[in-house]
């Protein structure tokens, strides 16, 4: 069907343009097909990504117009056809990251049983906003890792004596150091 552009209806009634095969599955993610899309992924993926079975057929050629990806969509944003739009805002945490949250978690639940002097809400603010940091972008990033560890490492009396009564510390400190030896330190 030829489109007018000067004939409303007929713009509407015109068929999409576009199209998507998949040769292997989709998973997360969002997909738009068509000439006026809008894809967005503002998901929050965290641990592991499970494994993915093996892609079960592989197409020769596609018809035109058509996008195709012979192998799996794990997430992200994808639009094909005119005007599309894709807005990929998701966030991935893996195990470790993850495992950091709960530690802090845990430190945090510490501090909470000691009396709230000066240090303890210093420490305490500066652990919310390690939270919140990972929280908002998904991982532990060079300077926050750099900050915890100088923390954990005897940068806090309050730290330093919560290490000797709760293994809280200690699970946190280890936790980061998987971390920073991803990072090669």
């Amino acid at each position: 069907m030829t489109r007018h552009h000067d004939d409303p209806e007929q713009e509407e009634t015109a068929p999409a343009g576009g199209g998507l095969y998949v040769g292997g599955s989709i998973t997360g993610g969002a997909v738009v097909t068509g000439a006026r899309g809008r894809a967005e992924d503002r998901s929050r993926t965290e641990g592991a990504v499970a494994p993915l079975p093996p892609v079960t057929a592989r197409p020769v050629s596609a018809p035109p117009g058509q996008a195709v990806i012979a192998g799996h969509i794990t997430g992200g944003a994808l639009v094909t056809g005119e005007d599309g739009v894709a807005v990929n805002a998701s966030v991935r945490v893996d195990a470790v990251t993850v495992q950091v949250l709960d530690d802090l978690a845990g430190v945090r639940a510490a501090l909470g049983r000691r009396p709230r002097t000066f240090e303890v809400e210093a420490v305490d603010d500066a652990l919310a906003r390690a939270e919140e940091e990972i929280t908002d972008t998904g991982e532990v990033g060079p300077g926050l890792l750099r900050r915890l560890l100088a923390l954990v490492r005897g940068g806090s009396a309050v730290v330093g004596e919560m290490a000797r009564t709760t293994r809280a510390v200690e699970d946190l400190h280890s936790s980061l150091c998987v971390i920073e030896g991803r990072h090669g330190g």
